[in-house]
């Protein structure tokens, strides 16, 4: 289904960049200082996929 114009879709991936990015910030906060790195690892993959299917313009 597309959108009704360029601003709507430029507005919706704008918000799904944003949820994204607001998704890594809460993630990394929450994680101890000095987790380990498949910790963080982990902690991340999620986001990071959605942050990339973001900027792709991909549903998430």
């Amino acid at each position: 289904m597309g959108r009704d114009s360029p601003n709507e879709a430029h507005a919706a991936q704008a918000s799904a960049l944003d949820q994204a990015l607001s998704t890594i910030e809460a993630r990394l906060n929450a994680l101890e200082p000095g987790a380990d790195a498949d910790v963080v690892a982990e902690a991340l993959a999620d986001p990071v996929r959605a942050l990339g299917a973001a900027v792709r313009e991909e549903d998430v």
